[in-house]
């Protein structure tokens, strides 16, 4: 019996245990440096008759859009008496998107998009009301290049490089 006890208790034969070896980390050094993405600084001056709207640079790339964008809200000159009125107010805006545009036949490009809300010129109570002009166009613009378009309402876009 105490031979039987022996056995049960003696530890047997290893049992081998199969371990996957360490993950490597592999490390590359890139091919080819990253080219830096080229920016072209393009002034865009918009106007509105002889009212200067915005004047600035922006500067686009390629996949890289600019834009210029600014709203006001604001309680009319004239705040005409009655409940139909409560709560009217002036609205402006202005929205002036580049996108850089390569074009096989003319070369580099801009597409320009523009968009203006003004308030109506109503002269009487009652007159509320707004007018929008937008423009959406791809101009050629290589270096030292100005280009001008020109929409509705004395709308008018300047873009030079």
């Amino acid at each position: 019996m105490i031979i039987a006890l022996l056995i049960a208790v003696a530890p047997g034969p290893a049992i081998p245990v199969a371990r996957a070896p360490p993950p490597s980390l592999a490390v590359s050094a890139p091919s080819t440096p990253a080219s830096p993405r080229i920016t072209v600084p393009v002034r865009v001056r918009v106007t509105a008759g002889d009212r200067q709207l915005y004047q600035g640079t922006l500067r686009v790339a390629r996949n890289a859009t600019a834009n210029y964008s600014e709203n006001r809200n604001e309680a009319p000159q004239e705040v005409c008496e009655g409940n139909r009125y409560s709560g009217l107010s002036e609205r402006h805006s202005l929205s002036v998107q580049l996108t850089l545009r390569d074009d096989e036949q003319v070369g580099q490009a801009v597409h320009v998009s523009v968009s203006w809300k003004s308030p109506s010129e109503a002269l009487t109570c009652g007159g509320e009301g707004s007018r929008s002009v937008e423009m959406v166009q791809t101009v050629p613009l290589a270096p030292g290049q100005t280009a001008t378009l020109r929409g509705d309402g004395g709308l008018s876009v300047t873009v030079s490089r």
